[in-house]
């Protein structure tokens, strides 16, 4: 019995883990930045005298996709590896949140100092 509540646990949090990352995909294509980033940017790059210009584009647009998906792949693996760390021992989380509830105030003292400058609008 506990076997097969392990199971539909497993397959509930692979099935919610599909979700997000289906909802993640949606979201960025569908993301009217994303195309203006595109239209902005990629252009500069593209040389007519270094070959076909769709194929530049597609290799750019490549380009564009890849390093942020590498980036944010390998942060999001980083910090899901740590908060599992975290999770599994209640010594480690409470460690942690006292220091970074601490750090919390400077970092809202310097936004506010910030704030309070002229011309920093």
């Amino acid at each position: 019995m506990a076997d097969t509540e392990a199971v539909a646990g497993a397959v509930r949090t692979t099935t919610r883990a599909a979700a997000v990352l289906c909802q993640g995909i949606v979201v960025g294509v569908t993301n009217p930045k994303s195309t203006v980033s595109f239209i902005a940017v990629l252009p500069q790059f593209v040389d007519p005298a270094g070959g076909p210009v769709p194929l530049q584009m597609l290799v750019l647009g490549c380009v564009f996709v890849l390093a942020p998906l590498t980036v944010g792949t390998a942060v999001a693996l980083v910090t899901g590896s740590a908060r599992d760390r975290f999770v599994r021992s209640p010594d480690r989380l409470a460690t942690a949140t006292g220091p970074g509830g601490a750090l919390m105030i400077p970092l809202a003292v310097i936004l506010l100092l910030l704030a309070l400058l002229p011309g920093a609008h």
